[in-house]
């Protein structure tokens, strides 16, 4: 998990990444790794991101998200963490 925040942090303008692991609504644990933006209200930056309503948030499209996935393998390859590079093949 830190690893993919130190990740996020080199590869988007984030300030800073919440980390959460839980095991509340689904039956195995899971995390959340969160980055931050000195853009969202300040006394929203310390709460996890869901008390903000998503239903307008960006879905993940798989073309337009494909730069990111990149960088953040890159990242993760040159912090140790990822022996292949995501999507060079």
């Amino acid at each position: 998990m830190v690893g993919l925040g130190d990740a996020l942090l080199r590869v988007t303008d984030a300030y800073r990444v919440n980390y959460e692991i839980l095991g509340n609504g689904d039956p195995v644990l899971h995390a959340h790794v969160t980055p931050r933006y000195l853009s969202e209200p300040a006394n929203r930056r310390i709460w996890p991101v869901w008390f903000y309503d998503l239903s307008s948030a960006p879905r993940f499209d798989p073309k337009r998200d494909l730069a990111v996935q990149r960088k953040l393998a890159q990242s993760l390859a040159e912090l140790g963490l990822l022996s292949e590079t995501y999507g060079t093949t």
